[in-house]
C-alpha cells in the first residue's frame, strides 16, 4: 500500500519465509521535536515480525540500515536503534 503519507511494504526472510511488516508513516511534527529542529514533518516508523514475541534484532538491523542511508545519502538526523534504546528489539 503507498499514498502522498504512508508506505506498506513486506519483508520475507531468506532461510525460513517468515514476514515482517514495515510501515512509514509521514505525519506533522509537533512544534519542536526530539532532536530540536524544526522539521515541519516526522516520518513514523513500524517494523514488526507476524510470528513469535522475538525476531533476535533483524528488524533493528533492518531499520539501522535504513536509517544509515538516510543518514549518508540525504543528511538525515535518525537515532540507531541499539539494546540499551530499544531493549524489545533485541530479546
Amino acid at each position: 500500500q503507498e499514498t502522498d503519507s504512508y508506505l506498506y511494504c513486506q519483508f520475507e526472510s531468506m532461510k525460513k519465509g517468515f514476514i515482517d511488516d514495515v510501515e512509514f508513516a509521514l505525519v506533522p511534527a509537533s512544534s519542536k521535536n526530539k532532536s530540536g529542529n524544526n522539521n515541519k514533518y516526522v516520518i513514523l516508523v513500524r517494523s514488526a515480525s507476524r510470528l513469535g514475541f522475538t525476531d533476535f534484532g533483524v528488524n533493528a538491523v533492518r531499520l539501522n540500515y535504513i536509517a544509515s542511508k538516510l543518514r549518508a545519502d540525504h543528511g538525515w538526523t535518525i537515532a540507531e536503534i541499539t539494546p540499551e534504546t530499544h531493549r524489545d528489539y533485541w530479546t
